[in-house]
Parts: C-alpha cells; sequence; structure tokens
C-alpha cells in the first residue's frame, strides 16, 4: 500500500487515519484491527473491533458477540451454550448448570430447562442441548440439573 505522503514535508502533514510510522517516516494507514487518532495508531482491545483501513475509533461487539483477542478486525457470534448481555465483551459467559441455550450470537441469560429435561453438564460438551429424561426417571422442577428415580 503506497503511503499518502512524506511526513518530512511540513507543507504536507498526514491526515487522519494515515499516522506517522517509522522507520521510514512516512504516513501510512491503519489496518484493521486498529484505531488512527492524532498519537498514531493503536490496537483496538479485546471485546471491540475495526474493519477498515484508515479507521479513527474501535467498536465495541455487539451483545451476543464477542473478540477474545487484542487487535481484531471482526467480532464472533457467542457459540450454543453461552452468551454476552453487554456489549464489548472478550469472551462470553457459559450457561450456569440447570439453564440452557441453543441460540448461536445469544445476547440474553440462558434460561432454565425444561421439568423433563436438564443441561449436560459433562467435560466436553457445551452444554447447549437439552437431554430427555430416561425411563423410570422424572424431573418436577423446572431448572433441576438431574433426573430423579421414579
Amino acid at each position: 500500500m503506497t503511503p499518502a505522503w512524506s511526513h518530512l514535508d511540513p507543507a504536507r502533514p498526514c491526515v487522519v487515519g494515515h499516522p506517522l510510522t517509522c522507520p521510514r517516516l512516512q504516513c501510512a494507514p491503519c489496518m484493521p484491527g486498529q484505531r488512527c487518532d492524532g498519537a498514531g495508531a493503536a490496537t483496538c482491545a479485546a471485546g471491540f473491533y475495526s474493519d477498515v483501513v484508515g479507521g479513527t475509533a474501535c467498536t465495541p461487539c455487539a451483545a451476543g458477540e464477542f473478540a477474545a483477542a487484542r487487535g481484531s478486525a471482526a467480532c464472533l457470534p457467542c457459540p450454543a451454550g453461552t452468551y454476552a448481555a453487554a456489549p464489548g465483551q472478550a469472551e462470553c459467559t457459559p450457561c450456569p448448570e440447570g439453564t440452557v441455550s441453543d441460540v448461536v450470537g445469544a445476547a440474553t441469560a440462558c434460561l432454565p430447562t425444561l421439568a423433563e429435561t436438564y443441561a449436560a453438564a459433562v467435560a466436553g460438551s457445551d452444554g447447549s442441548a437439552g437431554v430427555t429424561c430416561q425411563p423410570g426417571t422424572f424431573r418436577d422442577e423446572q431448572g433441576q440439573a438431574a433426573c430423579k428415580v421414579s
């Protein structure tokens, strides 16, 4: 990418979105994942993104999305079994035991499981899908994490 112009020419200072870069002392645009201001380029914090070249601000990820790494050019939707209720999240919150969310990109808290199901809470499971009680077992309370024996 060709720089806008050399900063060494005082008649043509760098334009907004194209800070002075070293070691060549030329104006160059900020890249996605960065914001440019009067002080130069800065990396977007986790939970924020910039998807344009020469951007002047980092945007918070929307509720239901996250950006785990600094310098993100985009946000990702929260996977099923998790949610992000507020904007600007670096990670999604897992559904608590006894709750479930099968929505990708959930922005609201997980819901209690229905009386005939319970949330799978085993290692390696995302806990997003309810499991029906086996014959001879039942659930009699909403949000109950396990089936009772009849």
